[in-house]
């Protein structure tokens, strides 16, 4: 049966990529966004619901997306959520009974760019969202992507009841979900509201999402070995978790049309590695040898050291990544990238270089950035 959703932030890497596929399952889908980044991910989603092919969606230019970002696969609502009213009247123009709160800055070199803009946006924002989510007596289920990155640093197996660093330890993208995160467990602590999931993600990658982020681990690498032929890696022991895009598409799709749950935080993951195993799957993934191609590099870049439980969200959800081996998961990631980056082919739209995060927040070229992003892996 069809649903009302609301997707704040659909125009992003898992937004447009949950958008296209709630649309497929015929629910009724309102997108949220202040176009931060642009909608041309949105406007490949109405592409690619219209059936042209992959290889032609991203050889478009940015004329040509343009076309096709509004249409009546679903609705577009250009809102802020530092602004209460514009959540408040997407929420009444959706009539949405379901809601996905994905609208926030992601990643350390992202939310370190400008921290006060990372604070409005991530903190007073998300807010904002969780009260209007709670006063408008019409959503019924809400869901909030936290991350995993709130665990910071272990040796052990991360659970949902394990400790959180001390504040000395806090960059500026933990420190906004750790506090998001407290404040929306004090509104919910009186009872009442809808039913609610706020997820732990592993770091998400993968080139299957119709609005690339080429700075986040697994893609970085791919980008940088597909157009450099190296990669500069720091602290190469220390640990991830990882999933593909898809994968946690697949499982946030899923949610509209569920009777219940169990209201909760819950880890949501695929694969825990080092950051060397990851370098060198993803190497071999694209025919490469790691020893040869990437470099160790003495710089301490992210301090993030982590894997976590995901077995809670496979008890209450029956979620599951599938049985693909380590390899072949990775090669399902990077695959569709080789297919868009290798030697250079891809011309970016214009202003949709996912690499030129925000470029108003940004004192450095393009190129400069790229190198830190390689450094700070």
């Amino acid at each position: 049966m069809a649903k009302e959703v609301l997707v704040i932030g659909g125009a992003g890497l898992i937004g447009s990529g949950l958008v296209e596929e709630l649309v497929r399952k015929k629910h009724k889908v309102t997108v949220m966004d202040r176009g931060v980044y642009g909608f041309n991910g949105l406007a490949r989603v109405n592409m690619s619901l219209a059936g042209y092919p992959r290889e032609q969606i991203w050889a478009s230019s940015a004329a040509d997306l343009t076309r096709y970002i509004k249409g009546s696969n679903f609705n577009i609502i250009e809102g802020d959520t530092r602004k209460p009213d514009d959540i408040t009247k997407a929420l009444q123009k959706s009539k949405a009974r379901t809601v996905y709160h994905l609208g926030e800055y992601v990643g350390i070199a992202r939310c370190n760019l400008d921290p006060e803009d990372t604070r409005e946006n991530n903190l007073i924002g998300t807010s904002n969202v969780f009260r209007a989510v709670r006063q408008s007596g019409l959503v019924e289920f809400f869901i909030y992507n936290s991350t995993s990155s709130v665990y910071f640093r272990g040796k052990k197996l991360f659970t949902e009841n394990s400790l959180l660093p001390d504040r000395k330890d806090w960059d500026e993208y933990t420190a906004n979900k750790i506090l998001a995160e407290h404040e929306w467990l004090r509104l919910v602590s009186g009872g009442g509201g809808p039913q609610w999931l706020m997820l732990r993600p592993a770091t998400i990658c993968g080139g299957s999402s119709p609005r690339q982020r080429l700075d986040l681990f697994v893609s970085n690498i791919a980008y940088s070995l597909l157009t450099t032929g190296c990669f500069s890696l720091a602290n190469p022991q220390d640990m991830r978790a990882i999933m593909d895009v898809q994968d946690a598409v697949g499982f946030l799709a899923s949610l509209p049309g569920r009777q219940a749950w169990k209201s909760d935080i819950y880890n949501m993951g695929d694969l825990n590695l080092s950051k060397i195993a990851i370098a060198s799957l993803v190497a071999e993934s694209l025919g490469m040898s790691a020893e040869e191609v990437v470099k160790i590099v003495p710089v301490v870049g992210d301090n993030r050291s982590l894997t976590i439980d995901s077995s809670a969200l496979i008890r209450e959800f029956g979620y599951s990544p599938g049985e693909l081996d380590p390899l072949e998961k990775i090669t399902r990631m990077v695959k569709p990238m080789q297919d868009l980056y290798s030697g250079n082919k891809l011309v970016f739209a214009q202003g949709d270089d996912p690499l030129l995060v925000a470029q108003e927040h940004i004192n450095a070229t393009p190129e400069g950035f790229r190198r830190s992003l390689g450094l700070m892996s």
